[in-house]
């Protein structure tokens, strides 16, 4: 990734495009940052497939754009970024983000918009509770009342779906306590 971790209120990463390969044996891979903890990340391109070989717990968080939203203080926005290329992993595989935060101050929210995934996204585990989507593979909040909005985002990939793991076009799985809107135009 071009940064391991990144966030905060005045983080901005903008007008990126990432080249190439990324391999990782850590638990969280993203294209461009890894662990992302607030902030905005806009108008940047993946373009270096991805594979996360990770396997001491059977959990990653593996994404286009970001693998991992974390202990975020403040809002999480991402915007008119694209993933074009094949990412495998074993559990939260996502073509914008892997895995949602999982835990974020209260009232703050997540924002995926006019985002797209080309990529296929295909989850290499051959256990159950592997989840991956075009565009988010799965959230599990630790506050109440999160608000997570995916507006106007486009999957293209394939998504692949081994074992029991389930697969969904736009997001996967999302916790009891999330607020979720989800609109395309």
């Amino acid at each position: 990734p071009l940064f391991n971790y990144a966030g905060g209120s005045m983080c901005k990463i903008s007008s990126l495009v990432v080249n190439g390969e990324l391999t990782s044996s850590e638990p969280y891979l993203g294209g461009i940052v890894s662990s992302f903890s607030g902030g905005t990340i806009e108008n940047c391109v993946n373009n270096a497939k991805i594979t996360n070989s990770y396997s001491t717990d059977n959990y990653t968080a593996t994404g286009g754009i970001v693998g991992y939203l974390d202990n975020a203080k403040t809002a999480c926005t991402i915007q008119n970024c694209v993933n074009l290329v094949p990412i495998t992993a074993k559990t939260y595989v996502g073509g914008i983000v892997g895995h949602g935060v999982s835990s974020i101050d209260a009232g703050q929210s997540v924002t995926v918009s006019k985002c797209i995934n080309i990529g296929n996204i295909d989850s290499n585990s051959s256990e159950s509770g592997a989840f991956q989507a075009g565009i988010m593979g799965g959230s599990s909040f630790n506050v109440t009342y999160t608000c997570i909005s995916i507006t106007d985002c486009l999957n293209k990939g394939e998504i692949v779906s081994n074992f029991s793991s389930s697969g969904a076009g736009i997001v996967n799985v999302l916790s009891s306590q999330d607020f979720v809107a989800v609109k395309t135009s």
